[in-house]
């Protein structure tokens, strides 16, 4: 498997993962992004730069 076999595996399984919520519960999926538009864009960017941190330190982890 090359590299961009792997990404675009990888690439793939996220398009899967993130599609499963408003697949199953589209109503809750509404609902919170709704909520997610009251959040500020300062709490969101935090939230995202924890998950990206976490990201990077797995895929690290893996390859190491």
């Amino acid at each position: 498997m090359t590299g961009t076999d792997l990404f675009l595996l990888v690439l793939g399984w996220i398009f899967v993962i993130e599609g499963l919520s408003p697949l199953i519960n589209p109503v809750g999926w509404q609902r919170m992004l709704a909520h997610l538009a009251e959040v500020p864009p300062e709490r969101i960017r935090s939230v995202a730069a924890t998950v990206v941190l976490f990201g990077l330190a797995v895929v690290w982890l893996v390859l190491d």
